[in-house]
């Protein structure tokens, strides 16, 4: 076999985005005035034509965990078809390779009959970096295509050159994916060469346990597969799937140390988020209770004049996303170790009522199913668009009332006012909103109603309307506390509004800000010194005051001269080094 190593005109680190193009097959020929009886003279141009697509014709993708990282390797077989070919020009294959964010290519074999070719990695990882043509000319080019900032791939260019029609090509890739997000884990691999017109039916998956840190669950066709040994699988072929881990780790580090050469030093990848546990430890306990009105539920579905068919109006998706945001705000209350309930006020019924309850309760999965069962489907079925009749209310002396919304209104509040303990330094928070239409209203409750009821208890009702209530005097009952933005409500500062991740090593201390909001934190480093394995977090509130400082101890997986975290670092252009890096 004939064997031998050439330059690709590629910098081995690739950035890749959005979902994967295809490649297809291309003619190159010499036009215009510059082109004479074949022969190529001065003042002529390329043009490049597509003349027909590829088909990929086998595909096998290796995957294999390190740490923080994934190493994929995709073996794939292509070959053109062409469509408007005469015989005349060079042929070359050209497309969109997209990649996970920050990943890199750490080498690339091209095969054809009895040729191998291997292309070289540049050592500095620098784009616009000579290619070496001593032993022949680029095969194939790999260039980054510069998106915008917001990309969650990065997308190149790919060609080979020269390629020869009826032939077949194997092309073997081996990138690797960092973990980017927080210490649950999750890489996206997709298939490269996936043809526009033929692909295989069968594509063949490897799994090699690598360094086997933490099980891995592969997630294909909507299957999720554990996968904690060697493992081949040859499923439908499908042009992306998943690899992610789904046990509970909140920080982690992936160290190693190189101890000579260009690239000598301790090298870190940071994965991590704002640790519940320590949110918890820096916020003021609060008791949320959200009291959630339905007006006139009648109007949330509407009949067809002309069939038995039923349909939602706007008020019965107002009440679908407020369940949404509800059940987002009860779990992000229980998630900081505080208690949350429920009042559901539903007009001309008894409201369904569930107590303070805390995370891993049965109260509160009593609480998370009933608002996670409001969909179309629910109210489609609900027969509230039947539901017309009013009852009498003998509680209710006021002259010509014809609904009972005082009444409601009132004995919510009490019921309210009923969930919260007695506890001394814990803020009392109420949310107050509503779905469907309020047509008549009248000020028909007093100050001296709700007064006692509310006077410890901050209340948001910017979103409320009720008949019969004046929320002016809801607010002016309530305690007075300034309230921030939370979600799609407002809260008062009962936790920090930022935190600074301090992270160090023997000679420096690197500090991060981040939101409380922020899902997911990453870094990769480079030290002179051993990093510490600890994290230090520092709650500031909404004007800058220290809250406190609480110390984490992250997952650590050490790797001795890990080559592959040092080309991730070299590749991401947001690494940290303490150095000034001349050969990047």
């Amino acid at each position: 076999m004939y064997r031998k190593y050439v330059t690709l005109a590629c910098f081995i680190f690739l950035y890749i985005s959005g979902t994967n193009g295809q490649m297809a097959t291309y003619i190159s020929k010499m036009v215009g005035p510059g082109y004479y009886g074949g022969i190529y003279i001065r003042d002529s141009s390329i043009q490049v034509t597509k003349i027909g697509e590829i088909s990929l014709k086998r595909s096998s993708i290796t995957i294999e965990p390190h740490g923080s990282y994934l190493q994929v390797t995709e073996d794939a077989t292509i070959n053109p078809i062409l469509t408007n070919y005469d015989g005349y020009g060079s042929l070359s294959f050209q497309g969109s390779l997209k990649l996970p964010i920050k990943s890199t290519i750490t080498s690339v074999y091209i095969a054809s009959d009895s040729a191998e070719y291997i292309g070289k990695i540049h050592p500095s990882y620098k784009q616009g970096h000579p290619v070496d043509t001593a032993s022949g000319s680029a095969l194939a080019s790999l260039n980054w295509v510069v998106q915008g900032a917001q990309a969650k791939f990065d997308l190149y260019d790919f060609k080979i050159y020269d390629i020869l029609p009826g032939k077949e090509y194997r092309i073997k890739i081996h990138y690797l994916i960092p973990n980017t997000g927080n210490a649950s884990q999750l890489y996206p691999v997709r298939v490269l060469f996936n043809s526009a017109i033929q692909n295989p039916g069968i594509i063949e998956l490897l799994y090699s346990p690598g360094t086997k840190e933490r099980t891995l669950t592969l997630n294909i066709n909507k299957m999720n597969l554990p996968i904690d040994k060697s493992t081949s699988l040859q499923i439908p072929y499908n042009d992306s799937f998943d690899v992610f881990t789904t046990d509970t780790v909140e920080s982690s580090f992936h160290i190693s140390e190189i101890d000579s050469g260009d690239w000598s030093g301790k090298y870190l990848l940071l994965n991590t988020k704002i640790p519940d546990s320590v949110i918890t430890k820096m916020s003021t306990p609060i008791e949320l209770v959200v009291l959630w009105r339905w007006n006139r539920p009648n109007s949330f579905v509407i009949k067809s004049n002309y069939s038995n068919s039923t349909f939602l109006t706007t008020y019965g998706y107002q009440a679908i996303s407020q369940a949404s945001a509800i059940k987002l705000l009860v779990n992000e209350i229980i998630a900081t170790g505080n208690k949350t309930g429920l009042v559901h006020s539903i007009q001309y019924r008894q409201p369904e009522i569930f107590p303070l309850c805390q995370k891993n309760s049965s109260g509160f999965a009593k609480l998370d199913n009933y608002l996670g069962q409001f969909t179309s489907s629910y109210f489609l079925n609900s027969g509230y668009f039947e539901y017309d009749t009013r009852p009498d209310n003998p509680d209710d002396t006021v002259p010509d009332l014809t609904d009972s919304s005082r009444v409601e209104f009132l004995k919510s509040i009490k019921l309210v006012h009923g969930l919260y303990s007695n506890g001394n330094g814990i803020l009392k928070h109420l949310v107050i909103l509503s779905s469907g239409p309020v047509q008549i209203s009248r000020n028909l409750i007093t100050l001296e109603e709700i007064d006692t009821l509310l006077s410890t208890i901050s209340v948001d009702c910017s979103p409320a309307v009720w008949r019969d209530v004046n929320f002016s005097l809801v607010k002016t009952a309530s305690l007075n506390k300034t309230l921030y933005p939370f979600g799609s409500f407002y809260l008062p500062e009962f936790k920090p509004a930022t935190v600074i991740l301090q992270v160090e090593n023997g000679s420096k201390q690197y500090s991060f800000p981040i939101s409380c909001n922020q899902s997911s934190f990453s870094i990769i480093a480079k030290s002179n010194e051993t990093w510490e394995n600890k994290l230090s977090w520092t709650g500031l509130n909404a004007s800058g005051s220290v809250i406190k400082t609480v110390q984490t101890e992250p997952l650590v997986y050490k790797s001795i001269a890990d080559t592959g975290l040092v080309k991730l670092w070299a590749a991401n252009n947001e690494r940290l080094s303490e150095t000034n890096e001349s050969n990047i």
